[in-house]
């Protein structure tokens, strides 16, 4: 699995929500999460993760979490050894949205 790869830290390039339709369905949202890592000085592009493929029904949600994001500061991606352009991020042990509304419901 991915958490067996090697970690490499990495630079957040952008973050930002977008909104998806599906077919006669209410809007929701996703966020576009795009980092770069160096491996043996090559430069590679990170776009996989949870935010890109999983939705919420609420913006507000969707920009609470990029705005969690950016405000982190320091950010590692998984990549495969085999092929770095193969890679993923997983931010926080972020598992579901609905687990990211429970974790901004508590209270610090």
């Amino acid at each position: 699995g991915i958490k067996s790869w090697t970690t490499a830290p990495a630079v957040l390039e952008s973050v930002e929500v977008k909104t998806v339709t599906p077919d006669g369905q209410s809007q929701k949202f996703k966020l576009a999460v795009k980092l770069t890592f160096n491996v043996n000085g090559q430069q590679f592009s990170c776009t996989q993760s949870p935010y890109s493929s999983l939705t919420t029904h609420s913006n507000a949600t969707a920009a609470l979490l990029r705005d969690d994001i950016t405000s982190s500061g320091e950010y590692s991606i998984y990549y495969n050894p085999a092929d770095p352009k193969e890679s993923f991020y997983l931010f926080n042990g972020f598992s579901s949205w609905s687990d990211y509304e429970l974790l901004l419901k508590k209270p610090n």
